[in-house]
């Protein structure tokens, strides 16, 4: 198996699965941790950073920081204005690749349903194509049994409230329909099955800074 972070540009490969060449995402949000009171870092603007890359300082509130004063991180930990990174907000993420070890493809992990980050040293990688032409050579083209689906991951406070919330909504709908109809509420087509899961959620505490607490005196 070979993972691979970096994008495929010297290959010239596609993803076999997808069919196309680079899977980008929507760069990361960057905000001040300075006086400005957390405004939002333009694209391709200089900004600075810590060596945690954990606050961003634009760069004329980098320009207010003093040279000898301790700089404070919201994890408590303390740095100084020298050490910060001078960086420019153009990172562009991009999905990762890895490589099926019989036809020596290439699939972006998300197409592939792969965890680079749990499997980053598994022995080796099948790709879905492979695996679905090794099962029809055994004739083993049944489903199997223990095929998952959403409803089998955990659920938590924000998923619970999403789904109870859809379905109120749902159920309010079918109610107008069979309303407008002049027909049984049993009688009204319904979307079945809908489960809702949170599979990915970020917790940050935000620590309010000296030099912003002066610009809300009554908070």
């Amino acid at each position: 198996m070979n993972v691979d972070k970096e994008p495929q540009r010297k290959r010239g490969n596609s993803c076999s699965l997808c069919g196309n060449y680079r899977r980008l995402f929507d760069p990361p949000a960057l905000f001040c941790s300075g006086v400005c009171c957390m405004q939002k870092i333009r694209r391709n603007a200089t900004y600075y950073t810590d060596r945690f890359k954990q606050n961003h300082w634009c760069e004329r509130c980098f320009n207010q920081l003093k040279d000898g004063t301790p700089v404070q991180l919201d994890d408590g930990r303390e740095t100084k204005k020298g050490l910060l990174l001078k960086l420019k907000n153009d990172s562009t993420p991009e999905e990762a690749w890895v490589q099926c070890d019989e036809c020596h493809d290439w699939n972006h992990q998300i197409c592939s349903l792969f965890n680079g980050v749990q499997n980053s040293k598994s022995s080796s990688y099948t790709c879905p194509k492979c695996h679905i032409k090794n099962r029809q050579k055994n004739n083993s083209i049944e489903a199997c049994s223990d095929v998952k689906d959403s409803t089998d991951l955990p659920h938590c406070n924000l998923s619970r409230s999403i789904e109870n919330g859809l379905k109120k909504t749902l159920l309010d709908a079918y109610e107008k329909v069979a309303k407008n109809r002049g027909c049984q509420l049993s009688q009204v087509e319904k979307a079945e099955g809908l489960s809702v899961r949170v599979v990915s959620s970020l917790e940050k505490k935000h620590k309010v800074r000296e030099e912003v607490k002066p610009m809300f005196p009554h908070s």
